[in-house]
């Protein structure tokens, strides 16, 4: 039997928050493009991603590519040998360091990525076909404006939990040098932190000029 949770008790939900929704649509968008690619194209949606970024640069070091698609060089080693095998994806030589290798289109990878853009661009168009012409721009202006408060959020955060594990080892320092008066307290300014703050609240409040875009 089910109780009636008393309008005090009940806890609040999370489907009306905005990064819920934006959850949601990611997998949405991940499960159907999945699916699309893999029946027209024969390829998983991280594949095609590889492509895309890879095609984008036309030579890409392998760093950056782990970089772009958010993967482990593990993960992301086993897909370029995929792709390799696949003939659409090859290895050069790097002329700026002899230790490394770029990565760059076969032929045949760039005729997959003409044809890859060609269908995601009938895609979105069909996905944004529901928004009028402002709605869409307003839409790509707000979510370029997220993605870089979602990356000055993840490298504040980054900062604070390095300088977390640092403060008992500055503290057991201070204490073990100190004498018998007490060491006045120590103020640290990182000014590039406040400067990514600084940014930070001006891309929340709409008037920040955000992170250079990247090519993908």
């Amino acid at each position: 039997m089910t109780r009636t949770i008393p309008k005090d008790e009940a806890l609040r939900t999370f489907r009306t928050l905005a990064s819920f929704r934006l959850h949601m649509l990611a997998r949405l968008s991940e499960r159907f493009y999945e699916q699309f690619y893999q029946r027209d194209f024969g390829l998983s949606l991280l594949e095609c991603r590889m492509i895309g970024i890879t095609g984008g640069y036309g030579q890409v070091t392998f760093k950056r590519v782990c970089q772009e698609a958010n993967l482990d060089k593990s993960h992301a080693s086993r897909l370029v040998d995929r792709l390799i095998r696949r003939r659409l994806l090859q290895k050069v030589s790097n002329p700026s360091d002899q230790r490394s290798v770029m990565l760059t289109l076969t032929s045949a990878g760039r005729d997959t990525h003409r044809a890859l853009h060609a269908a995601a661009t009938r895609l979105a168009e069909e996905w944004l076909s529901v928004l009028s012409a402002d709605a869409r721009r307003e839409f790509q202006e707000s979510m370029v404006k997220l993605i870089d408060q979602l990356r000055a959020m993840s490298e504040a955060e980054s900062r604070r939990k390095l300088g977390a594990r640092r403060a008992p080892v500055k503290a057991a320092r201070i204490k073990a040098s100190s004498g018998s008066e007490p060491p006045l307290p120590e103020v640290v300014v990182d000014r590039k932190m406040a400067r990514q703050l600084y940014d930070l609240l001006g891309t929340a409040l709409g008037n920040g000029t955000g992170a250079p875009s990247r090519r993908g």
